[in-house]
């Protein structure tokens, strides 16, 4: 399952924030961002702000409206300073869980048919979870 997190990055008095997807422990993502950030700046903090559960696919909407506020760091793109950063993470705050419609789940229902048939192998019974 992945989860979408921000991160409140400070590295060498320079405050900035990370928006990823990871469908580890958020201990092991914020030690891979602390070792990715490391390479640039020498002292590194790294504050996790929030996680959202079953919400990865957001990160990709998320990056298109914030494109203005993306800081670069080398090839590292996740990365953004916002002017009023409360703002934003309230948005993610009120973001509510997308839950797939009975339309969704009927065309993976189709889908999961078609694909078993194409590839040889029978389905029984489609199990809505």
């Amino acid at each position: 399952m992945n989860s979408l997190y921000f991160l409140e990055v400070k590295a060498d008095g320079n405050s900035f924030y990370k928006i990823g997807i990871t469908t580890r422990l958020m201990e092991e993502g914020i030690a891979e961002v602390q070792r990715d950030v490391r390479v640039h700046y020498s002292e590194v903090a790294i504050n996790l702000l929030g996680v959202w559960e079953r919400r990865g696919k957001v990160q990709l909407y998320f990056k298109r409206p914030y494109k203005a506020f993306n800081y670069r760091i080398e090839k590292l793109t996740e990365y953004f300073v916002f002017p009023n950063v409360k703002r934003t993470l309230r948005g993610l705050f009120e973001m509510e869980l997308k839950e797939p419609i009975d339309v969704e789940l009927n065309l993976i229902s189709l889908c999961w048919v078609m694909l078993s048939g194409m590839c040889g192998f029978g389905v029984s019974a489609i199990v809505k979870q």
